[in-house]
């Protein structure tokens, strides 16, 4: 039956409209005049459940729109930074620049579909030596190692705060910390071409993301360049190093320079810092472990790599041994000849500072 005043269809055993409020009763015996009488005000009657339901469809259409924008933003980012098809060997896949191998699409789908639908895959890299689909993969969302096997873990890309190098045995690693001081250790790089630039990379694109070079968000990169740092120029040449493990910059250290890119990743240098000197601490000149004075403060490295701003570095007491070696605030550096005219360096900094 439908109701004669709107047209609604009426529930079987119902008294009125749904609808308008007309009386079934009045509909059934003819009386039309009854029936329209006795009706409320013809406005739809629309349940609290359904405004709920139209309400949360459309908070789920918003946040669904919003999540893809988000990925489109974080697959741009990352090709800005990942920008070459070939760089790294045969071993990474970009998808943007390669074909998917068909026997990994499927392996690859699954660890990407089985979370979230809006998920992008940015790069996969298989291990070269394994017989599965082993290696990691970066999705606009997650970063995902041993995919493909029963030791598989996960990290949400918001979650890692750095990504630093390291040795297991023969083997380039790479170690990633998150914002709660987790380490996850001993992801191996093996069958990646240019590894060191592979982790540069991929911790610039996670700088990225955690704002510390972002152009829409450049605040403290703004006030990092603005930083009077004449008196970090002063002090690194207020005397003459003369050693092939010491690098001065004039005034700043040239990104050309052998020992700068070493510098960065070891120390876990920003985009965003200028150095203007450099201190191998190595014999055999990997940069491994040094420091480097730059805009903001002194990045280093002995067994982990460590960081003094200016504010901090003002407090600490810096000393020379017997052996050569200065102590700053604890940390031991080797500094071989040359801890005499570095003490002259610190101490600039430290009056400076005072």
């Amino acid at each position: 039956m439908y109701c004669i005043n709107c047209g609604e269809k009426i529930i079987e055993g119902a008294k009125f409209c749904l609808n308008c409020g007309g009386n079934v009763s009045a509909m059934l015996s003819g009386n039309q005049d009854a029936a329209a009488s006795q009706s409320v005000e013809a406005t739809p009657v629309i349940s609290q459940n359904d405004e709920v339901k139209k309400e949360d469809d459309s908070i789920k259409e918003d946040i669904e729109t919003d999540v893809i924008i988000q990925n489109y933003e974080i697959e741009e980012y990352f090709l800005d930074v990942f920008n070459s098809k070939e760089e790294f060997g045969q071993y990474v896949c970009i998808p943007e620049y390669d074909d998917i191998d068909a026997e990994y699409t499927k392996i690859l789908k699954d660890a990407i579909d089985e979370n979230d639908l809006f998920e992008n895959l940015l790069l996969y890299f298989k291990y070269p030596s394994s017989s599965r689909a082993e290696g990691f993969i970066i999705t606009s969302m997650r970063f995902v190692w041993d995919y493909g096997s029963n030791y598989a873990g996960e990290i949400p890309l918001a979650q890692i705060k750095d990504i630093t190098i390291g040795k297991s045995i023969l083997a380039t690693v790479m170690n990633i910390v998150t914002f709660d001081n987790k380490i996850y250790r001993n992801i191996y790089l093996t069958g990646i071409r240019n590894e060191k630039e592979f982790v540069m990379k991929f911790r610039k694109f996670i700088d990225i993301l955690n704002g510390e070079i972002n152009s829409t968000n450049n605040t403290e990169q703004e006030l990092t360049q603005a930083m009077d740092t004449d008196f970090i120029v002063q002090s690194c040449q207020s005397t003459k190093i003369d050693s092939i493990y010491c690098v001065v910059g004039n005034p700043t250290v040239s990104p050309y320079e052998k020992k700068y890119k070493s510098a960065k990743l070891y120390f876990n240098i920003p985009d965003r810092e200028e150095i203007f000197l450099i201190y191998d601490s190595t014999i055999f000149g990997n940069c491994k472990k040094g420091f480097a004075i730059c805009t903001s403060g002194i990045y280093y490295c002995i067994s982990n790599p460590g960081y003094w701003s200016w504010d901090q570095y003002r407090m600490v007491n810096i000393s020379k041994n017997i052996m050569g070696e200065i102590d700053i605030g604890g940390v031991i550096f080797s500094t071989a000849n040359d801890a005499k005219s570095l003490m002259i360096v610190f101490q600039s900094l430290q009056g400076f500072l005072k």
